[in-house]
Formats: C-alpha cells, structure tokens, sequence
C-alpha cells in the first residue's frame, strides 16, 4: 500500500505540472501571435484612396476584416487543441468559442455591408467601425486568452486538490523522521491553493466585464477592473508554482 502511494503521487507529479509549464507561454505573450504588426493602424483609410475612391476605401477595410477573421481563427484553433488534450473542459472551451464566434459573424456582417457600400464616406465610416466597435485587438482577444490562462489555472488548481487526500495518506504512512518536514509542507501546500483559488475567483467575477461597450463607455474603469484581473491571474500563477515546488519537495521525501 505504501510503495502504491509513492508510485501515484510522482506519476501525478509528472502529469500535473506540465499546465504550469503550460501556463508560462499563455497570456499575453500569446497576444503577440495572433496580433498581426498592422493590427493597431490608424482607422482612417490610406491617404492613397482618392476621395471618391470607393472601392480603394472597401479593400483596405476588407484587408483590416480579414486580419482579425485570421486572428479569432488562430486563437479558436488553440482553444480546440487546449480541449482536445483534455486541458480546457468542454463548458469552458464552448463559452469561449461562442465568443469567437458571435465576433466572426458580426465582422462578416458589417464586412458585407462594407461591400454593399456605393459612396466613399459611408464606406470610410463603415472602416473606422471595424476599430471602434468590435475592438478586436484591444479587448476581445486579450479578455478571451486571459479567459484561457484563468481556466487552465483552475483546472490545474482543481487537479491539485484532488491530490490531497492521496498526500496526507501517504505522509501518515511515511517514516516518523519525515513527518514533520512533510506536514509542514503540506501546509504551505493546502494554503498556497486555498490562495490560488481566491485569486481565481476574483479574475473570473470581474473577467465577463471586460467588453468593448465597457471600455468606451468608460475607460477609467475599465482599465481598473483590467488591473484587478491581470493582478488576480499574476497572482494566481505564483501561487500554483508554490504548490508545485511544495508538491515536488514531498514527493522527493516520499521516494
């Protein structure tokens, strides 16, 4: 019974840590791989298009509508490679995709329109609301990565928990030398999660606040409210990296 808990507890080492390697190449260092370098230009149209140019001012919009389509495209693709690895749960993959997609079919719509569109001005307005709209860059698909970094957080932190029935098992089984050393541990442990998960809590409450209308209606708090997430997430993270290195130091005890 003793050497099957040793075995459990450094296969599950193994398996589990590998999200917070995970976790390390998500949030917003994977913004800048679905962010094209034009993606921030300004949204007025080239000084190219004549006044009158109406199709000059559609293609260029059309090149802004189809940067964004790529960029909601890439990030569904990663979202469906998290859930298929079995990293994001359905529930949590589905929301996210149903985001993505309510912001391909309003750019297909407003891409439409743009199209239709047979006089310069009305097309250049229609151009200018691809930035101020749907802010694309500026809040969907950061909010919708920090989503997944906040989600695979939690998965990670629920997983861990689950270990610890199997840890205080196996510290009552161990020698009575290494107890101490191993509660103690396993304190830091129990605590370092306890604060991961108020940290996540906190991200997920205020995470769904995050939309374009919010931000120009009120870009103050908005910016406040996007504070309090990151610093959740921050937070969140080194708390699970604690855990880790508690959960390493009492699997190195249980060899």
């Amino acid at each position: 019974m003793k050497q099957r808990s040793k075995i459990s507890i450094t296969g599950n080492i193994r398996r589990w840590l590998f999200p917070l390697g995970l976790l390390s190449t998500l949030g917003l260092m994977a913004l800048s791989m679905l962010v094209p370098s034009t993606a921030f230009a300004s949204s007025t149209t080239s000084p190219t298009c004549a006044a009158t140019d109406v199709q000059c001012v559609i293609d260029i919009g059309n090149q802004y509508i189809a940067q964004r389509e790529s960029s909601l495209a890439k990030l569904s693709s990663n979202v469906v490679a998290l859930a298929n690895k079995n990293e994001l749960h359905s529930d949590q993959a589905a929301a996210i995709q149903s985001d993505i997609t309510t912001n391909e079919s309003a750019l297909s719509s407003l891409k439409t329109k743009l199209d239709a569109e047979t006089n310069a001005t009305a097309a250049r307005e229609d151009v200018r609301n691809i930035f101020l709209e749907f802010r694309i860059y500026l809040v969907v698909i950061p909010r919708d990565l920090r989503q997944v970094h906040v989600d695979l957080e939690e998965n990670l932190k629920d997983a861990m928990k689950d270990m610890e029935s199997t840890l205080q098992a196996a510290i009552k089984a161990a020698p009575i030398s290494k107890q101490a050393q191993l509660n103690s541990l396993f304190n830091d442990y129990v605590n370092q999660l306890a604060a991961a998960e108020t940290q996540i809590d906190t991200a997920l409450t205020n995470l769904p606040a995050l939309t374009p209308a919010y931000y120009d209606s009120n870009p103050t708090s908005y910016a406040s409210t996007l504070k309090t997430v990151s610093s959740s997430e921050l937070a969140a993270h080194t708390d699970l990296h604690n855990a880790a290195r508690d959960l390493h130091e009492m699997a190195k005890l249980l060899k």
